[in-house]
C-alpha cells in the first residue's frame, strides 16, 4: 500500500467512482516493476507512468429488454401492440356510449322508473370499480397479455348477453360483469408502454387515446 505523497495524482474518475489509472514518479519507491522494453522507452528522471486499474466490473456489461427495444425502435411489432391495445379501447368506448342508446330505449319498453334507468348506467361503474381493483392483480401473476385476452372475452360474452336480457335484473346482472371486464382495460396501456422505445413512449400514449 503506498502513501499518499507516493501518489502523484489520480487520472480519471469514471461516474461509477472507479479509478481508471494511478500516475507514478520514475523515482517512486513502490513504482510498479516494468520491463526492459519499457524501461528504455522511459527517459529522464521526470516520467511519469500512467498504469491503469482494472475493475473487474467494467469487464461485463448487462443489457435489459428495455436496452433492446430502445435499440430496435418503433418497428411492425409496435404496430401490432398498437392496434391491439387500441381495439381494447375501442371496446371500452363503445360499451360507455351504449349507456346514452339502451337506457331510453330499454325505460320505454319495460316501463322503468326514473331510478331504474339511471341504475342501468350505475351498475356498470360499479362493474368498473371492482374491476379496476381486480385485473391489476391478476395480470400481475398471469401476464398482462393473458390478462387483457380474458378481460376482451367477458366484455364480449356479457355485452352480447345484454342485447338478450329477458329481463330488468338479468340486464343489471350482465351489465354489472360487463363493466367489471372493461374495468381491466387499463391494462392495455401499461401492456402497450413496455414495448414502446424511451423516446416514443409519451407520443403514442397521447396518440392512444384517439382510439376511445
Amino acid at each position: 500500500k503506498m502513501s499518499d505523497d507516493q501518489i502523484e495524482e489520480v487520472a480519471g474518475i469514471k461516474e461509477n467512482g472507479s479509478i481508471e489509472g494511478v500516475r507514478y514518479s520514475k523515482t517512486s519507491e513502490n513504482k510498479p516493476s516494468l520491463s526492459e522494453e519499457e524501461e528504455e522507452e522511459i527517459e529522464g528522471d521526470n516520467v511519469e507512468l500512467i498504469l491503469p486499474i482494472r475493475d473487474s466490473r467494467k469487464t461485463s456489461k448487462v443489457y435489459t429488454v428495455e436496452d433492446a427495444i430502445n435499440y430496435m425502435g418503433f418497428g411492425p411489432f409496435q404496430i401490432i401492440v398498437t392496434l391491439f391495445s387500441g381495439m381494447i379501447w375501442v371496446s371500452d368506448a363503445m360499451e360507455v356510449m351504449l349507456l346514452s342508446v339502451l337506457s331510453p330505449i330499454v325505460t320505454c319498453d319495460w316501463h322503468l322508473e326514473n331510478w331504474e334507468e339511471a341504475f342501468i348506467t350505475s351498475i356498470v361503474f360499479v362493474g368498473f370499480f371492482f374491476g379496476g381493483l381486480t385485473w391489476g392483480i391478476v395480470a400481475d401473476v398471469i401476464g398482462r397479455k393473458m390478462c387483457l385476452l380474458i378481460v376482451d372475452i367477458i366484455v364480449l360474452v356479457f355485452g352480447l348477453l345484454s342485447a338478450i336480457s329477458p329481463s330488468y335484473p338479468f340486464l343489471l346482472l350482465f351489465r354489472f360483469f360487463a363493466g367489471f371486464g372493461i374495468g381491466g382495460s387499463a391494462q392495455s396501456v401499461t401492456y402497450y408502454v413496455e414495448f414502446l422505445p424511451k423516446k416514443m413512449r409519451g407520443i403514442c400514449i397521447v396518440l392512444l387515446e384517439l382510439w376511445w
